[in-house]
């Protein structure tokens, strides 16, 4: 134990050997124990060993006589392993009692509930605190009884089928299940359990995560969906419907009431309408009261009463007044309409035509204040889009209905001034001017097919257009869906830039340049068309719609919605080369009239006549001769009345003018002036043809 050897200690002291030096007032404090109690036991101390090492011992001595001599017999026992596993057993009495705290500390702080029961008896041991604040029980309610005397599982079914697993597998992971609170509230929550042995005893050990916050955002998310795939639905279902394409408005518009206030719950929807001859008052022309099932009856608004709610919808993209009362938006209604027809929220959207508001879109709902979904307020601005397509496809059935009268009219006045022509021709040919006649026929059968072809060709064109629109709309009723309401708003201002654009005034040479460069634009942009679409876009009066309209063709797949724009606008041109092309055979039908008649002079007598008038008809039978190489210079500084027989007038200036085309071989120049020279006794007026410029 020292290390020494025995010849090393026989005959010396303690201290001379130096086993005490580690402990140097030991030697004396067993030296005071001896005399006074003549043995000591079990003294804790340590010898230092020849090698350095320090033993720890525990030291007996006591007191004898041997050969009369007074002597001290002593017991030295390493108790170097004993001192050793009381070090580990201090050790780990210290990590048990940290873990012991850690543990605590950790149970009590978990935001899960934890408990632990007794297996033999199902009786709670100890639960944490989030377990009290979860269901409502503290501590004292709960340890010591067992959950059914709580009667916090809300599904017995659920309990059995817990127990049932932990029987068979020991352990339970994830498995749903409701709680009740000591109040009846439910909560859900995710169970995980396992039973463990702690000492002698079999416990279960049991964690619940409250998911009910959880399970309500799924909840809200899956509603949504569902919202949001009932709203596509109804937005396609309107846009394909034969009534609102064909522009039916007042049909339209009742469908569109009807389905928006089922699709989102609402008590009343309603469209509303600037009145176009007091832009001051807004109308009502349909709404509909889901509760009673029937429309409601029209009535006015004036912007003045309600100045706060008019400034906020000409200012944002919608009203969404959960508390339509007290909303300062829309608390100037409280009194009037809110209260007396129990509206407790609104939401309302504008819609507009031509860049400016026509009108508002409104949702109304009753009962507890309704907190409105983001869908929501979108699925109401959809609406509202979908009131000015409406609007827009009433315009193009009103347009449709007045060309074709415009058109009636025209054929039949085109019927009568060719009946009269013909009467005029017998006159003629009684008149010996079959030749002149047939000419001017003619010329005049000339200038009313070409009006009469393109009206024919132009509204054949449209009213097939038009007929396609239900299909069409139906192609497109997926695309319009998968688009953003910036990007329709931006379709919308293409076709609007696209009609109010005069046909384009370049040179060849440029033309050819600005060609060439949107090409390579949309070439690089992926389009496979590129040069048909960029000389439309040409043809249309937007060369920069590439700049202006950068979101329209970033990608190809765009190309059916472009496609559709271009197609509005050049329906929009027909329409503009028809009005044209009616207007030019009612100045035609108008010199027909005037240069037709088929009274006699001497029955009428002389009457007031516009001297400037009657030779501008006579210019405008013979148009088609005179467009194609004679230049006409009118020098009318006086358009004197004068009484006179105006047929034989037209006459006179049908053969000087006809002579004067023929002289010139219709190439050249034809100047007509009127005089005006004063005289003693009146006016003398002087026309002349004065001079035949050979080209």
């Amino acid at each position: 134990m020292a290390k020494m050897n025995r010849e090393d200690v026989i005959g010396k002291t303690t201290p001379e050997i130096h086993i005490w030096d580690k402990v140097p007032n030991f030697r004396m404090e067993v030296y005071e124990l001896l005399s006074q109690k003549k043995e000591v036991k079990n003294l804790e101390s340590a010898y230092l060993a020849s090698d350095g090492t320090v033993v720890p011992i525990l030291y007996s001595a006591r007191i004898i006589e041997l050969d009369g001599r007074k002597q001290v017999i002593s017991l030295a026992t390493d108790i170097t392993e004993k001192k050793r596993s009381e070090e580990e057993r201090k050790k780990l009495y210290e990590e048990l009692r940290l873990s012991k705290d850690l543990f605590e500390m950790i149970f009590e702080m978990n935001p899960d509930t934890i408990t632990l029961n007794d297996l033999q008896n199902g009786r709670y041991i100890q639960v944490n605190e989030h377990f009290s604040e979860m269901l409502e029980y503290s501590k004292e309610e709960v340890i010591g009884k067992i959950p059914l005397e709580l009667g916090i599982w809300n599904n017995r079914k659920d309990r059995e089928k817990v127990m049932e697993i932990l029987a068979k597998d020991g352990i339970v992971r994830d498995y749903e299940v409701q709680f009740k609170k000591k109040s009846g509230e439910v909560v859900d929550t995710l169970l995980s359990a396992k039973h463990l042995n702690i000492g002698d005893n079999r416990i279960t050990v049991a964690i619940a995560r409250d998911i009910t916050q959880k399970k309500v955002a799924i909840r809200e998310r899956e509603e949504q969906s569902r919202r949001i795939t009932l709203h596509a639905q109804a937005l396609m279902e309107m846009a394909t419907d034969p009534e609102f394409v064909s522009g039916n408005l007042e049909s339209g518009a009742k469908k569109i009431v009807i389905m928006a206030s089922e699709v989102t719950d609402c008590d009343r929807a309603s469209i509303w309408i600037f009145n176009k001859d007091d832009p001051n008052t807004l109308t009502l022309v349909v709404g509909w009261d889901r509760k009673t099932q029937t429309n409601l009856e029209k009535m006015n608004m004036t912007l003045s009463s309600y100045p706060k709610y008019f400034q906020a919808i000409r200012k944002d993209r919608f009203v969404d007044a959960s508390d339509a009362i007290h909303d300062p938006r829309t608390s100037e209604f409280a009194d009037v309409y809110s209260r007396p027809l129990g509206i407790s929220s609104l939401l309302d959207a504008p819609f507009f035509l031509r860049g400016k508001i026509r009108g508002v879109v409104c949702l109304e709902h009753g009962g507890e204040l309704r907190r409105w979904r983001g869908y929501e307020k979108q699925f109401v601005v959809t609406i509202a889009e979908q009131v000015t397509q409406l609007l827009l496809n009433a315009e193009r059935k009103e347009a449709k209905e007045e060309l074709e009268k415009a058109v009636k009219v025209r054929t039949s006045e085109l019927a009568e001034a060719l009946e009269n022509l013909q009467k005029t021709q017998e006159q003629l040919i009684h008149s010996e001017k079959m030749a002149a006649l047939g000419q001017l026929v003619a010329g005049i059968a000339h200038e009313i097919n070409n009006p009469l072809g393109a009206i024919s060709a132009l509204s054949g064109e449209l009213r097939a257009y038009l007929n396609s629109s239900a299909e069409r709309m139906e192609k497109l009723g997926h695309d319009f869906s998968t688009v953003s309401t910036e990007f329709v708003h931006n379709l919308s201002e293409l076709i609007r830039k696209g009609i109010e654009s005069k046909e384009s005034i370049l040179s060849r040479e440029n033309k050819k340049a600005a060609l060439n460069s949107i090409k390579a634009k949309l070439k690089d942009l992926g389009y496979e068309n590129a040069h048909d679409l960029a000389d439309r876009l040409l043809d249309y009066g937007l060369p920069s719609a590439l700049e202006e309209f950068p979101s329209l063709f970033l990608d190809p797949k765009y190309y059916p919605l472009i496609k559709f724009a271009l197609e509005e606008i050049h329906t929009y041109k027909n329409i503009l080369s028809i009005r044209l092309a009616v207007d030019r055979t009612s100045k035609i039908v108008y010199a027909l009239k005037s240069y037709a008649h088929i009274d006699t002079e001497e029955n009428r007598g002389k009457v007031l006549t516009d001297l400037a008038e009657n030779i501008e008809t006579v210019l405008t039978i013979y148009h088609n001769k005179i467009k194609g190489g004679v230049d006409v210079e009118l020098d009318f500084p006086v358009r004197p009345m004068v009484e006179a027989y105006p047929d034989d007038l037209v006459q006179v200036w049908t053969n000087l003018i006809y002579n004067s085309l023929q002289a010139m071989r219709f190439k050249g120049k034809i100047r007509i002036s009127i005089q005006d020279q004063k005289k003693r006794f009146g006016f003398l007026f002087k026309i002349m043809v004065l001079e035949f410029l050979r080209k």
